[in-house]
């Protein structure tokens, strides 16, 4: 993700849904893109992005032209040609009033205001796992089929780190 502003914008934004959609993020920042930090990656998401540096936009196009992608939020006001506008979702996309994302557990989306904050982040993140997944052109190292499991790897010399979080933040009988 190519951070401009953390607090409240749209890296924060963006963050929460590609987290959710279990794809490893990392945030980029100007002084990075300008470094060769695209290097190490394959998809490049840009969030609520007014403007930007020419020289950022030198090492974006350099990027794309070495088969990276670029995915722009509906919020970004900038143009970068061949860039992938990011799918949207919105609470009124749901129009059932359960959601089923594990199977045999519904979300009964209009019991609380959490309950719809919880449909919309997942429907979010399923939308951009489609969009995402077929562009990385291999299988992620690691990956679960449940929304609800925030996984990452990372990587210190040849030890490769996997790290599994229950993104549930309550307590129930899946414990243990």
């Amino acid at each position: 993700v190519f951070g401009r502003i953390m607090e409240g914008g749209g890296t924060r934004a963006l963050h929460s849904p590609l987290t959710a959609a279990r794809l490893g993020v990392d945030v980029v920042y100007d002084d990075d893109i300008k470094a060769g930090a695209l290097d190490a990656y394959r998809v490049l998401a840009i969030p609520q992005c007014r403007f930007m540096l020419e020289s950022v936009r030198k090492r974006i196009a350099e990027f794309q032209a070495g088969g990276g992608t670029v995915l722009l939020d509906s919020d970004a006001r900038i143009d970068i040609p061949g860039a992938v506008a990011l799918p949207e979702v919105s609470q009124d996309d749901a129009s059932k009033k359960s959601l089923e994302l594990v199977p045999g557990e519904v979300i009964d989306v209009d019991s609380s205001s959490r309950a719809r904050l919880d449909a919309d982040l997942r429907l979010t993140a399923e939308a951009l796992r489609r969009e995402i997944l077929p562009r990385l052109g291999e299988r992620q190292f690691v990956d679960s089929p449940h929304p609800y499991v925030v996984l990452d790897a990372r990587r210190s010399g040849e030890l490769d780190y996997i790290f599994a979080i229950n993104d549930r933040r309550e307590a129930g009988p899946y414990l243990g």
